[in-house]
């Protein structure tokens, strides 16, 4: 589980585009199968999807994109390493929260 999660660092560096996003979410779905607890993982994933649907059929800015990666890619990358490093779990939850908040914000 680990080794896939570990999978997202490399493509969040990438930045949030759809064919990048389409991959991480991608990886989160094939993560989340296979783990104990899904929750975050599941979470990180509908963020994710939820960008997608809302770029995936009208031109986006590239202002656009620089005002979702400052308010999300932090905390994105972040949950990333505690899910991969099976952090403390009331620092996921969070750090997950904060993610909700700020993605909501965003819209």
């Amino acid at each position: 589980m680990g080794r896939d999660i570990a999978m997202l660092k490399p493509l969040l560096s990438k930045g949030l585009y759809l064919d990048n996003i389409d991959e991480m979410i991608e990886i989160c779905e094939n993560a989340v199968r296979a783990m104990k607890d899904p929750l975050p993982v599941y979470v990180l994933s509908s963020v994710l999807i939820g960008i997608y649907r809302s770029w995936e059929d009208r031109p986006v800015t590239p202002e656009e994109v620089e005002q979702m990666e400052a308010s999300l890619m932090p905390t994105l990358k972040e949950i990333a390493v505690l899910i991969e490093t099976s952090a403390d779990k009331d620092k996921l939850w969070a750090v997950l929260s904060t993610l909700v908040k700020a993605y909501i914000l965003t819209y």
